[in-house]
């Protein structure tokens, strides 16, 4: 396993690289590394400002790697275009290192917002993503400087690392840290009095942001020993900066290093779904989301052999012809809980009652299964049954449905499109 112990000694003045590098197509493994090469030699000799450039152009080049393992199913793989296309052409157009700066800057943060939307599976996060955004495009709007587009960046950045580290932690682990972190960005936010010192707190706080979603992801420690000499040279290298430019430096180039940790931690496996969830065993037929609703009509479902279902069903509307409407339960509190949901283990068949309308059903087949948000984690199988299934009564029977799970009547869809709750 490749460590980072090297960076605390050999990281010097490097020069930049200003050339922008395209990846191989499904060939992670050699993109990271050329990543980390462009990183080393883009050091050598190099000015303070080309060192920043060096480090903003590499954090985002590993973020877009970062984002296209995450998204196995190719969903984002348009913007991720896109955002390449401004990278390249603002590069082109640069004509200052404080441009080419800003553009790195700009570039990051379009990276790390989108890769807080793919881990933001919920929505959970949408309102606060949202705000992410809208005061890009308005500190955007208001910018004069490329000074002043590099603060922009830097700082919607760490908002995004924010938001993602959030995610990250499930268990509330470092909820206090981050706290911290975002305290100390306020704070040192309202006692800058230039641009350069913004930014130079914005590259910090993401790099504290990212070395939180690193440790996260680590779940087994195989890269402790790297992320600890990342933060040992985060601290030496901030008790010999005199100037503001060294600090943005160093923020972003330990934020590369941190996202180069992160790159090498998902190569090989896909999308980090489950960030570190714990495996679940329900019981075969075990509701997992509730209905608010009379449950009436009847449904099986049979799981195939060797792979466990996780069949979940999504109110759509009321069916015409029923004779009997839907009814709320006793108790129940708004909002309501239209939609089913529930387990299936290998092999085996359940039966349930539904309440009477017409849904939507999906489901997911896999092995171990962390919960009704990350499912089956990257190895999920997810599908869409291709009509909507009714559920009524017709003044004699409660009419339902019988599935047997073997991807007949279904597509495959993305897990991305499959509902969570």
């Amino acid at each position: 396993m490749k460590t980072l112990h090297r960076i605390a000694a050999s990281i010097v003045v490097l020069c930049m690289l200003c050339s922008c590098t395209a990846f191989a197509a499904n060939d992670f493994s050699n993109s990271i590394e050329n990543t980390w090469a462009n990183y080393t030699a883009g050091n050598q000799s190099a000015s303070s400002g080309e060192q920043l450039v060096n480090g903003t152009y590499r954090s985002f080049e590993m973020l877009y790697i970062i984002d296209s393992l995450w998204d196995t199913s190719g969903r984002r793989s348009g913007q991720l275009d896109t955002i390449w296309s401004q990278y390249e052409s603002a590069n082109a157009a640069a004509t200052s290192v404080t441009d080419q700066a800003a553009n790195g800057a700009y570039r990051t943060f379009e990276a790390a917002y989108l890769l807080a939307l793919m881990a933001d599976t919920s929505g959970a996060f949408a309102s606060a993503r949202d705000n992410v955004w809208s005061s890009y495009e308005t500190s955007n709007a208001a910018a004069t400087s490329a000074s002043q587009r590099l603060v922009n960046g830097s700082y919607r950045t760490f908002e995004a690392a924010y938001i993602l580290a959030q995610l990250l932690d499930t268990q509330g682990t470092y909820t206090r840290n981050l706290r911290t972190i975002w305290s100390t960005y306020s704070s040192e936010n309202s006692a800058a009095k230039s641009a350069a010192a913004q930014a130079a707190n914005g590259f910090y706080r993401t790099f504290e942001a990212l070395y939180i979603a690193a440790s996260l992801i680590d779940t087994q420690g195989l890269y402790a020993e790297s992320l600890d000499a990342i933060w040992d040279s985060y601290e030496a290298a901030d008790a010999k900066a005199d100037s503001y430019i060294k600090r943005q430096v160093n923020g972003a180039y330990r934020s590369f290093e941190t996202l180069y940790v992160i790159a090498q931690l998902l190569n090989g496996t896909g999308a980090y779904t489950t960030y570190g969830a714990s495996v679940v065993t329900p019981k075969n037929g075990e509701v997992l989301i509730a209905p608010d609703y009379t449950e009436t009509c009847p449904l099986q479902v049979t799981a195939p052999r060797g792979q466990n279902a996780y069949v979940y069903l999504r109110y759509r509307r009321t069916v015409s012809e029923s004779t009997t409407s839907r009814e709320r339960k006793s108790g129940a509190r708004s909002p309501y809980e239209s939609d089913l949901a529930f387990y299936v283990r290998a092999g085996k068949t359940v039966e349930v009652n539904v309440p009477v309308g017409q849904y939507k059903v999906y489901y997911a087949l896999g092995g171990d299964f962390y919960g009704t948000q990350f499912l089956f984690g990257a190895n999920s199988a997810c599908y869409a049954v291709n009509d909507l299934a009714s559920f009524y009564t017709d003044g004699w029977y409660a009419n339902g449905n019988t599935y047997t799970l073997d991807g007949s009547e279904a597509s495959l869809i993305s897990q991305n499109d499959f509902p969570v709750k």
